[in-house]
């Protein structure tokens, strides 16, 4: 099973209670996991930024945004300007949102992209002069900030923006190495 995210974040967790039935399903059923999250965020072929880049034609695309020393997210700008509601129709495939916050420009140009939890990074749209950012979540304290930047943000939700990956490499495995996979789809609303 190739997953985004794992079973841990950031330590590991006793083998007990539900951590233990977590990990007992994968050895009881002889299934192996495998989880690359900041590393599928990022990667230019088959990750979840660069993935919604290609999907929504970005040209000039470059990386964006730093994690921990770490280039994780792009920015370019659209084939043709769209409006918010436009915009994210196309980069989540018709999923709803959860914020549309249109506090810039009527007519978007410029994006950039980092999916998940990185609704900080608007700090880093800004600073970059871009009309949108695409991220999956912000915090409560984010909201008056982006207000007050002028900027455009959609937060099209931490699972939206995270599947993006799993189903391109899912893809790349098929086309290349005639490895069928099924992408099982449990939305979180999140």
């Amino acid at each position: 099973m190739f997953v985004h995210h794992g079973i841990y974040w950031d330590n590991p967790e006793p083998l007990v209670d539900v951590h233990y039935e977590r990990a007992a399903a994968f050895v009881k059923n002889d299934l192996a996991l495998i989880g690359y999250h900041i590393p599928l965020d990022a990667n230019k072929e088959a990750g979840n930024n660069w993935g919604m880049a290609k999907r929504l034609g970005l040209k000039a695309a470059k990386d964006f945004c730093q994690w921990r020393g770490m280039t994780i997210g792009v920015k370019g700008r659209l084939p043709k300007p769209m409006t918010i509601e436009e915009l994210s129709r196309a980069a989540l495939l018709g999923a709803k949102p959860n914020q549309l916050l249109q506090f810039g420009k009527k007519k978007i140009s410029t994006v950039g992209i980092v999916s998940g939890g990185a609704g900080g990074d608007h700090w880093a749209a800004w600073k970059e002069g871009l009309d949108c950012f695409i991220t999956g979540e912000i915090g409560h304290t984010d909201f008056n900030y982006i207000k007050e930047e002028g900027m455009n943000v959609i937060a099209g939700g931490h699972y939206n923006t995270e599947t993006v990956g799993v189903q391109l490499v899912m893809k790349k495995l098929k086309e290349e190495k005639g490895v069928a996979g099924i992408f099982l789809d449990f939305p979180t609303g999140m």
